[in-house]
């Protein structure tokens, strides 16, 4: 979305209970393998709580 939308986006992923974790790599910057920021990486945590049954 916005000024990325459209560009390949090489990430890595992690579920975690309810926690869904990315980390993604600046436009030419390899895949990351660890979940750490440096410059050229986002990271980003995404909770989500599961519906009542």
């Amino acid at each position: 979305m916005g000024a990325d939308k459209g560009k390949p986006l090489l990430a890595s992923y992690r579920l975690d209970g309810d926690a869904f974790v990315f980390i993604a790599a600046d436009p030419g910057e390899p895949r990351p393998t660890v979940f750490r920021t440096v410059p050229g990486l986002t990271l980003r945590t995404f909770a989500r709580k599961r519906p009542s049954r």
